[in-house]
């Protein structure tokens, strides 16, 4: 999103961007469905995480908000663990050759993608006066931990843990509502990311499972620009400076003053002078 006038505005993307981060996404998930096949994983795995790659490509055509903010949440969940495995690879010497690729497509999905979430069409929905991209930021990551925390409800519930399983979909239920009620300007979205954050905060400590800390990070992502408004109070934008143009029609002089962005233009010539009503002829008497 651009800044203009100290004003922002909406971000121009090209098709060619857009297709191209759709594409990122679906080669990411064809070379991870590839490389698992050829080293034996189960293909129900396999087909998951195609699925959700594809899914995630599919939603970046889209050009609402919802779906921009989905696909982010994949390319985040897909670019973050390949990145630190090729961290830890090269920290010990050895060969990145595997997951090199994967991590390279997700994380330029990301760059390239960044502008998706501020366009016009995702915009206009969604335009707080501050901290937009705070807010999208903490969408993103609620997104990414209902969709963790959805999968282990599933593999609990799978191998017989049914109560916690259930608990674990209700928190991922809760992850994703206040994600979409929050792109959607509701407010009792902040509310329930915090409820929902304290709730795995209180259960990640009883229970000593770290990977419930860290669904404790969006509610607080959500909080934190209500926190900031109140405690950084918000600044009025100063006017924009004008300068007095003169605008010539024959013999007749207007002068206009209009901001200096539009007086910087090269190709500004001259201002037309607003239409007036005609002054009131004399009747010609007809003979």
């Amino acid at each position: 999103m651009a800044v203009s006038g100290g004003a922002l505005v909406p971000a121009q993307v090209s098709p060619l961007r857009r297709f191209g981060t759709s594409l990122l996404l679906a080669s990411a998930g064809v070379y991870l469905a590839t490389l698992s096949a050829a080293r034996g994983v189960p293909l129900s795995s396999t087909l998951v995480v195609f699925a959700a790659l594809g899914g995630a490509a599919l939603a970046t055509v889209n050009r609402r908000l919802l779906p921009q903010v989905f696909a982010r949440a994949i390319a985040w969940l897909a670019f973050a663990p390949s990145a630190l495995a090729v961290g830890f690879l090269l920290a010990s010497g050895r060969s990145t050759a595997e997951p090199l690729p994967f991590a390279l497509a997700a994380g330029m999905a990301l760059l390239a993608g960044a502008p998706l979430v501020h366009t016009e069409e995702a915009h206009d929905p969604f335009a707080p006066v501050r901290y937009r991209r705070t807010w999208i930021a903490a969408a993103t990551a609620s997104i990414a931990a209902s969709i963790l925390t959805g999968a282990a409800a599933v593999l609990q519930t799978w191998f017989g843990g049914v109560a916690s399983g259930i608990g674990l979909a209700v928190l991922a239920v809760g992850l994703a509502t206040s994600a979409r009620a929050v792109l959607s300007m509701r407010g009792y979205g902040v509310v329930l990311g915090a409820a929902t954050s304290l709730v795995a905060l209180v259960a990640g400590v009883a229970t000593g499972l770290t990977p419930l800390l860290l669904a404790a990070i969006p509610g607080a992502m959500m909080v934190a620009p209500l926190v900031l408004s109140r405690l950084v109070p918000a600044r009025d934008d100063p006017a924009p400076s004008a300068r007095v143009r003169v605008a010539r029609d024959g013999g007749a002089e207007t002068r206009l003053r209009v901001p200096d962005e539009v007086s910087r233009v090269d190709d500004f010539d001259a201002i037309d002078a607003p239409d007036e009503a005609p002054a009131p002829q004399k009747a010609r008497r007809l003979d």
